[in-house]
């Protein structure tokens, strides 16, 4: 197992960065919250249930991706 090492920065040397390394986790929830919300009109029974919790799904993973970008662009570690 690798060791990792603190920089001065509080950013340890072998975690990957948000962009290359954690990114698609927000893609792929974006995409899971689509299929819930589109999944109610490809079978046929469109509940509002499914409306609500796949837009949910769907808004807070595009807000927390777009939230990590900009802390990875401003230079704050991307893990702790």
């Amino acid at each position: 197992m690798a060791k990792r090492v603190r920089k001065a920065n509080g950013s340890s040397e072998g975690s990957r960065d948000v962009m290359g390394g954690t990114m698609w986790q927000c893609w792929v929830t974006f995409y899971i919250g689509l299929w819930i919300l589109a999944s109610s009109f490809v079978f046929g029974q469109a509940q509002l249930n499914n409306l609500i919790f796949g837009c949910a799904v769907a808004i807070l993973s595009f807000w927390a991706g777009m939230a990590a970008r900009a802390r990875t662009k401003k230079g704050a570690p991307t893990q702790v």
